[in-house]
């Protein structure tokens, strides 16, 4: 695993020796690298938000559209959807022609995984069941991928890191100011989720992405850390709010091993004493009370909703008919996002009475789109992205590593009851971006000091 050794290069922030043998950071290319961060996450905030996002989701029943909709939206007919991805393919052009003189790495490990990944999908409108839609995909895929590539090139993981938190933070106050003036801000009823402009499953995803953002962030920022500190603590009351047990989980499980990776062994021993103690605390007190603790953990774990857990709010149902669907075509699969055709829909709808455009699950989708070889592929990208991303925390000791390891490990757990981390939405652009970072870009050699601002935020 020598090859996921980093490879220093002068100091953060600090590009490369121009031709005239001087450095070429100087005033200017700090003001370039500032309003490329800034362009940046606009566009991508913008362009997301215009796809991606409802202003009026919290009023919808169940959060939900059940209309022509939800066809419209698994064929891929939404024309700004279309533009949005043009715009980021150019983009991403744009910064791999700006970043050519940046140092190269090439990291295999990654790297190859997620090349074949590529080229397996764009492969895979050979033998697609609909083939036009699925070429129309790829495309979508291949602007994706264009667009990662330049960003991840252009800027550095702690850039990256930075880009996730505001963006999703401003995702999430205009959400709640969207639910505090339509009204549907009701956190003292049972039946409420907090939604804010996304359904609340994938709301908790985005709040997950911007406490881990916050923690990976705040050690290293003298001026925002207890700032960073609070964004983190308010982004998991939040998630708590939209009632998704799948993602506070995951979001918990990440932070914890984020702060075990970054700590010495003597505070990981007392990091598990406390935490062993506060349990068996809790578990004492509800049995002096008279309540039985494991009721009272199970209700807990419910955070408040009502739906069968045996069903899985449906999933119990909707997995076996996927189940059967990969079982005709186990290993090439129908075809990079050929699999949910308005027939297919049609087919679930009556089969389940709910409209879906997806498995609720990331490693069956990958199954239903690109078989076996395909999830391999993509399953071992984040594997080696999760391992190489540990060891540059661990090595380095620059803690913005730590967000990809986080994002990882989220992801992992998130597939199991989710198809958003193996999508194509926000998240998943700055996942890749920082998967492309750690495998095609030299990182520096020494990080900005504690505290020292950066050139992006400054």
């Amino acid at each position: 695993m020598s090859s996921m050794a980093p490879t220093y290069v002068g100091r953060a922030s600090q590009p490369v020796l121009d031709g005239l043998g001087r450095p070429s950071y100087d005033a200017t290319n700090s003001a370039s690298h500032s309003w490329h961060f800034w362009l940046t996450t606009g566009l991508l905030g913008v362009l997301f938000f215009m796809t991606n996002h409802d202003v009026l989701v919290s009023r919808l029943p169940d959060y939900a559209h059940y209309d022509d909709s939800v066809i419209s939206v698994a064929v891929g007919t939404n024309f700004i959807r279309r533009i949005t991805f043009f715009l980021l393919a150019g983009l991403g052009i744009w910064f791999a022609f700006f970043s050519a003189g940046k140092p190269w790495k090439f990291n295999p490990w990654i790297a190859l995984p997620i090349l074949g990944y590529v080229a397996w999908c764009c492969g895979s409108v050979l033998w697609s069941a609909e083939p036009g839609m699925g070429l129309k995909r790829v495309i979508t895929l291949v602007c994706f991928y264009l667009c990662a590539l330049g960003i991840g090139r252009r800027f550095e993981m702690r850039d990256l890191c930075w880009m996730m938190f505001v963006i999703i933070a401003g995702y999430f106050a205009l959400g709640l100011a969207m639910e505090l003036a339509l009204g549907t801000f009701r956190p003292w009823q049972s039946g409420h989720r907090f939604a804010g402009t996304l359904h609340p499953n994938s709301q908790a995803a985005h709040l997950s992405m911007m406490s881990l953002a916050a923690f990976a962030l705040a050690p290293r920022e003298a001026k925002w850390g207890k700032w960073l500190y609070a964004a983190m603590a308010i982004g998991l009351v939040f998630v708590v709010l939209t009632r998704s047990r799948t993602n506070l989980a995951g979001a918990l499980l990440a932070l914890t091993l984020v702060a075990a990776l970054r700590s010495s062994f003597k505070s990981k021993l007392i990091g598990v004493y406390l935490a062993v103690l506060a349990g068996l605390t809790g578990i004492f007190l509800l049995m002096l009370s008279g309540k039985d603790p494991f009721t009272q953990l199970f209700e807990a774990a419910m955070l408040g909703r009502e739906d069968d857990v045996a069903s899985l709010s449906g999933r119990g149902f909707i997995w076996p008919i996927c189940w059967e669907f990969i079982g005709q075509r186990p290993w090439l699969g129908y075809g990079y996002g050929s699999f949910w055709t308005p027939l297919r829909i049609e087919q679930f709808l009556e089969e389940l009475q709910f409209s879906m455009f997806e498995a609720h699950n990331g490693y069956l989708e990958l199954l239903l789109g690109t078989g076996i070889i395909g999830c391999g592929l993509y399953v071992a990208s984040m594997v080696t992205s999760l391992v190489a991303s540990a060891y540059n925390t661990v090595k380095t000791r620059e803690s913005s590593y730590a967000l990809l390891f986080g994002v990882m490990v989220f992801a992992f757990i998130y597939a199991n009851s989710e198809s958003g981390m193996m999508g194509i939405n926000l998240v998943t652009l700055l996942m890749t971006s920082q998967m492309l970072n750690l495998a095609l870009r030299a990182a520096a050699a020494a990080q900005a000091a504690e505290g020292e601002p950066r050139a992006a935020i400054a």
